[in-house]
C-alpha cells in the first residue's frame, strides 16, 4: 500500500530522490535554465516535503512552496523510473494541492519544461492549466508555466 506523508529532505532517502532529479534536469536542459531548490531550501519551515513511500521505499517526491501571490509553487516533483506508472506522482500531486487549499492558497502553479511531457500531461489532466511567469520568473523558449486555482477549505474554530 502506498502512503504519502511529510517528511525531511535532508533524511538520505529522500535527498537521492532530490539528487536523481537534479541529474534529469541537467541532462535535459542547459544549466542556465535550471532553477532547482536545493535539498536545504526545501527544508524550510514555510515548505512542505512530501514523500510517497511503498514497504518502507520511498518511491516519489514533491514540495509545496509559498509565493508571494498568495498561491502555492510546485516544487520538485519526482517519481523514481522503476516506479512510474503506479500513479505515484498523482498521488503526490493530489496531497500537495490538499495542503494547498489547507494552508489558504488560492492557486498552485508550477514551472516545467517542454522537455517533460510524461509531467505536462499529468498537470494537465490534474486541471492545470497553462499561463505566463510568475513571482519574478522569466520567459524562456523550454519553460512552460502552468496553474490550477483551488477551492480554500473554510477554517474550523
Amino acid at each position: 500500500m502506498m502512503t504519502v506523508a511529510l517528511e525531511d529532505p535532508r533524511a538520505p532517502d529522500n535527498a537521492a530522490l532530490v539528487k536523481a532529479l537534479d541529474g534529469l534536469m541537467v541532462e535535459l536542459y542547459d544549466a542556465d535554465m535550471c532553477h532547482l531548490a536545493s535539498v536545504e531550501e526545501l527544508a524550510r519551515e514555510e515548505v512542505d516535503f512530501f514523500v510517497a513511500r511503498e514497504a518502507g521505499e520511498a518511491l516519489g517526491c514533491g514540495a509545496l512552496r509559498p509565493t508571494d501571490e498568495g498561491a502555492g509553487e510546485v516544487k520538485r516533483m519526482w517519481t523514481k523510473p522503476e516506479a512510474r506508472g503506479r500513479g505515484v506522482a498523482r498521488v503526490l500531486l493530489s496531497a500537495i494541492e490538499a495542503r494547498a487549499s489547507v494552508r489558504g492558497f488560492s492557486a498552485l502553479r508550477l514551472e516545467t519544461g517542454d522537455k517533460q511531457q510524461a509531467a505536462v500531461a499529468l498537470y494537465r489532466k490534474c486541471g492545470f492549466n497553462e499561463r505566463g511567469p510568475y513571482a519574478g520568473k522569466s520567459a524562456a523558449e523550454a519553460h512552460l508555466f502552468m496553474e490550477k486555482l483551488l477551492t480554500v477549505e473554510e477554517k474550523r474554530a
